[in-house]
């Protein structure tokens, strides 16, 4: 047998078990080595052929592809790494049968939720916890920098501990296991009662520490639900301290405080009691009178006390349904509305609703409650001009809301809680509940022309929309090697319309991104015919980097040449590691130069790294974040970094001003530049003005010393001093004070202020003129 197919028979056996020891599931298996290679032609073009030396053997050219088909696998099927753990007590002993986890936290140690799908494992006999496959997980949280990760750790998972843990390197593990020392923990159990009656159904508990009335970390507790006696079980709950446990049934809860255990395997349990809770309860029967049986049911409610809003619940096997309130309090409770619908398998929706009335505090029964089919708002038919549009329409309910502001006397807002119905045929219908009020039908689809919103009057069953499927567009777009195609824009534009300043708007049919094949494509699904400009843009900079004029739809017979583009040399890919403080909440970057100063072109950081996609001749990028000193960064390779740092600090000694009389005190700030000039900006999503990015903060702030310290631009700052109620809502500005400008830089001395008594007194006469200040 030829040596070379032996070696390469040998090579796929290995590869094959190798596959076959790690399971079916594992990787997929390596590609075939390329017959061909390409080379390119003087025009730019690629071309496939063989390779036109003749000196290369056949048994060398096999090695060649041998050669990298393994350096293929290297960099495909990376070495399997593992990390190993071994959790210890305080007496180095070790601590069998613990959960042992993964989580991922931004620099300031706030978590990210679970972007490693990592699965705890649990420690043996001897203490020892071993993950395995790290390099598998780790591709599964694919770019961590760009999803602001800052470190790695390995913890016992113990509800409610505020341990972190211990961090490590996942890009070079250490050889030894990682010590983690048991902390102790106590044991967990919780159950609530209704009415002396033990609830298991839709019932679930968690365990959080904190604020008791912190709804977002309340919510994002791990939740437990009961076994069949009641009884929910947490094993390992942190020692020492207020744990606070709620009990949901449905979406409503009750939270309990109670001690947390203080020695290591200490049992407590935990009765919550609905007793002291605003509870509805009742019984659900369904259109034939049947009761409705572990059902899915949405509630739409209003009190006279904070507002209302709609939520879910389930019934039980007997139809009978409980849903907690709110925690009791002092003054009573009224229900205005309560509105009941149920989405049936086949069918019209049904609703039912229960009249108004005052609720005491524990459990209100609203009895028997029949379902019957909700109240149609509108019906109609969609006229298709194409068979192919009868799934293709999607649209939505507003209602006109009428506010008092004279910026907006009136806005449309989208109607929630309705069941909307569509067939094949075309024919559509809208039922629940609305308002008496004005609505209209939106229509949000982009395989389908534009539909321009139609009002209608509730009740109508008539209505006739027609849709027009349009022409599709579609361009292939050649893109340099690792540039992520949704980075490149394209819109269409009617003929002679500037394309610059248009805002990225989601679901604007005349928008699109690039999706990845080969090559990428832009894919417009309906346009009206007519002639178009086609732009090719990217976020961060503001000219196109293409434009073609008189595109026709439909396309001429033939197509059109043009619609084939290759970007490889004009376009380029740069990591971009932006380090900013956590106060700054939002980042931009620009490629620069842009050239129309009145709406510049950018695209957001949202996290520590970004991958840009920038014209190829693009040397230079300003990057400004909110509050903080904007900077010009060169990038002239494929990566580049820049440090934000906010505005500079200055100290201002305030012994120069005279001693104010009781109940005032001096507020100080730097005055905003007048708004002559707002430079606007659009980019992926979003908009705003470059001014407003580079203002420091002009808050004025108290000062209850002789000391402040305050952000200043480097340049020009007008310094502002006011003088103010204390715990008031008046102040008035001083008509003089020295120095009047600050002129802002790094590492400033301390400045000293002053103000004449006579201004002063001024000030303070102005303030007790004015209607409803200290007198």
């Amino acid at each position: 047998m030829n040596r070379s197919l032996l070696l390469l028979l040998t090579v796929a056996a290995i590869a094959l078990g190798w596959w076959a020891l790690r399971g079916a599931g594992g990787v997929p298996p390596l590609p075939a080595p390329p017959a061909e290679r390409a080379s390119v032609d003087e025009g730019g073009g690629a071309t496939v052929g063989t390779s036109p030396d003749d000196s290369l053997s056949k048994d060398a050219s096999s090695a060649v592809a041998r050669t990298a088909v393994a350096e293929r696998a290297e960099e495909d099927h990376p070495a399997d790494v593992r990390l190993r753990v071994l959790l210890l007590d305080a007496r180095d002993r070790p601590v069998p049968g613990v959960e042992v986890g993964v989580a991922t936290y931004l620099a300031n140690d706030w978590p990210t939720g679970d972007l490693a799908h990592v699965s705890a494992v649990v420690t043996d006999s001897e203490g020892r916890a071993q993950f395995d496959h790290v390099q598998e997980w780790l591709r599964g949280a694919a770019s961590p920098a760009e999803r602001g990760i800052a470190t790695w750790r390995v913890a016992a998972k113990v509800t409610g501990s505020t341990d972190l843990g211990a961090a490590f390197d996942p890009g070079a593990l250490p050889t030894e296991p990682i010590v983690l020392r048991w902390p102790g923990a106590g044991r967990l159990h919780v159950r609530l009662v209704h009415l002396g009656k033990t609830l298991t159904e839709h019932v679930s508990f968690g365990v959080y520490r904190g604020d008791p009335g912190n709804v977002l970390v309340r919510h994002a507790a791990q939740r437990v639900r009961p076994e069949a006696d009641g009884w929910a079980l947490f094993p390992r709950v942190a020692l020492g301290g207020a744990l606070h446990i709620a009990g949901w049934c449905g979406n409503g809860s009750v939270v309990h405080t109670v001690d947390a255990p203080v020695v290591d395997g200490q049992e407590l349990r935990v009765e919550l009691s609905t007793d002291d809770s605003y509870v509805l309860c009742g019984t659900l029967l369904d259109q034939g009178g049947k009761p409705l049986v572990d059902a899915s049911v949405r509630m739409t409610y209003g009190f006279d006390q904070g507002g209302g809003g709609s939520t879910g619940f389930s019934t039980d096997a007997a139809g009978r349904w409980l849903y907690i309130v709110r925690a009791g309090s002092a003054q009573p409770l009224a229900l205005k509305q309560l509105t009941l619908s149920w989405k049936q398998p086949h069918g019209a929706p049904l609703t039912v609703s229960a009249p108004p009335r005052e609720l005491r505090r524990g459990t209100t029964d609203l009895g028997v409650l029949q379902f019957a089919p909700a109240p149609l708002v509108v019906a109609g038919r969609f006229a298709f001009d194409a068979p192919a549009l009868a799934a293709a329409v999607r649209f939505e309910v507003e209602a006109l809301r009428e506010t008092a502001s004279l910026r907006r006397p009136e806005w449309w807002q989208c109607v929630n809680d309705l069941a909307i119905a569509s067939d094949q045929d075309g024919t559509f219908e809208v039922r629940g509940m609305v308002t008496a009020t004005r609505h209209r039908l939106v229509f949000r689809g982009q395989d389908h022309l534009p539909i321009a919103p139609i009002e209608f009057v509730v009740g109508t069953h008539d209505l006739v929309v027609p849709v027009s499927a349009g022409h599709g567009l579609r361009v292939a777009v050649q893109l340099p090697e690792g540039l992520p195609p949704d980075k490149v824009l394209g819109l269409l534009v009617p003929q002679g319309q500037a394309a610059t300043t248009e805002r990225m708007v989601m679901e604007d049919p005349r928008q699109v991104r690039a999706v990845a094949g080969d090559p990428a494509q832009l894919i417009w699904k309906a346009q009206a015919a007519g002639r178009y400009s086609l732009c090719i843009l990217v976020d961060a900079a503001q000219a196109p980097i293409v434009t073609l004029d008189d595109v026709v739809l439909p396309l001429p017979e033939g197509g059109d040449g043009r619609l084939q583009l290759d970007l490889r040399q004009r376009l380029r890919p740069l990591r971009l590691a932006v380090d900013r403080p956590a106060e700054c909440q939002q980042a931009l970057v620009f490629a620069l130069p842009q050239q129309d100063a009145s709406a510049w072109r950018g695209a957001y950081v949202h996290h520590a790294e970004v991958v840009l996609v920038l014209p190829a001749e693009t040397k230079e990028l300003f990057v400004l974040g909110g509050g903080c000193e904007p900077q010009r960064v060169p990038c002239p390779g494929p990566q580049a970094s820049v440090r934000l740092l906010p505005w500079p600090k200055v100290e201002l000694r305030l012994d120069g001003l005279p001693a104010l009389p009781p109940g005032f005190a001096y507020q100080v700030g730097i005055a905003p530049e007048p708004n002559e000039r707002e430079r606007a900006f659009v980019a992926d999503y979003g908009a705003g003005t470059i001014d407003g990015m580079l203002r420091v903060p002009s808050k004025l702030v108290a000062t209850p010393g002789d000391r402040a310290e305050l952000q200043v631009r480097v340049g020009a700052n007008r310094l502002v001093v006011n003088v103010g109620e204390i715990g008031g809502r008046f102040s008035v500005p001083l008509d003089r004070v020295e120095p009047a400008e600050i002129h802002g830089g790094r590492d400033l001395a301390p400045i000293r202020v002053s103000a004449s008594a006579e201004v002063v007194a001024a000030a303070i006469e102005r303030l007790r003129k004015v209607p409803g200040a200290v007198k």
